[in-house]
Formats: C-alpha cells, structure tokens, sequence
C-alpha cells in the first residue's frame, strides 16, 4: 500500500514539475510612454505546440497590430509573439492577461502621459 502511496505521488509531482516548465511571459522596453506613441510588447510562450494568438481587436486603452504571430525561436517548442501598442487615453493603464492556450501571461502596468507643450519646442 505504502508503495502505491509513494508511487502516485512521484507521479503527480513529476506531471507538475513538467507542467511548470511551459509559460507565456510577457515584456515591454518601455512602461512610460506618451498617449499616442507606438511600443513594441513581446510575448514568449514556451508550450508544447504552437498557441493560437489571443483576439486583441478590443483591448480597452490601447489599439493593437500584430507583427510577429507565433514564429519559432531557436529554443524548442518556443515561439514569439511581437505586438505594436499604441495607447488611446492617458492614465494608468493595464494590458490584461493574455491567454495563449491554457497559459496565461501576468497583467503589465502602463504609465501613459498626455504631451506638454515645453518652451523649448518651436
């Protein structure tokens, strides 16, 4: 008994542990921008198949272009999502999850800033 005990719970931790090697990771270079200006947001999922690409059409505070949907990378199993945000209100906004398959990315925090005008400009 003690031996199917042991038995199951290596394999539960073994599907677990592989399990966890599989993620969608998201990152931006910059998250202070200006109401209006474009930023690359890139998203790498690491998962046993190529993910579809989540529908972003109406993603509240940012409209969002496609660049890169899902190519490989030189990692096995691993593929990149590129995607050009550009913010439509200023304010903290948030990109929400996106969920590629049965993973999701974590919320990321944007800084947008409306435009001043500076005595500098001419």
């Amino acid at each position: 008994m003690a031996f199917w005990r042991t038995l199951f719970i290596a394999a539960a931790l073994g599907a677990t542990s592989r399990a966890e090697n599989f993620y969608a990771q998201i990152s931006t270079a910059r998250t202070n921008v200006f109401l209006g200006q474009v930023f690359t947001v890139d998203v790498v999922v690491k998962a046993p198949q190529r993910p579809a690409a989540p529908g972003l059409e109406n993603l509240p505070g940012f409209n969002v272009t496609p660049l890169e949907a899902g190519s490989a990378t030189g990692k096995t199993n691993t593929f990149l999502f590129r995607y050009a945000f550009r913010a439509t209100e200023a304010g903290k906004l948030t990109v929400p999850p996106l969920r590629f398959g049965n993973l999701s990315t974590k919320p990321l925090a944007i800084l947008v800033r409306k435009p001043v005008p500076s005595d500098r400009m001419q």
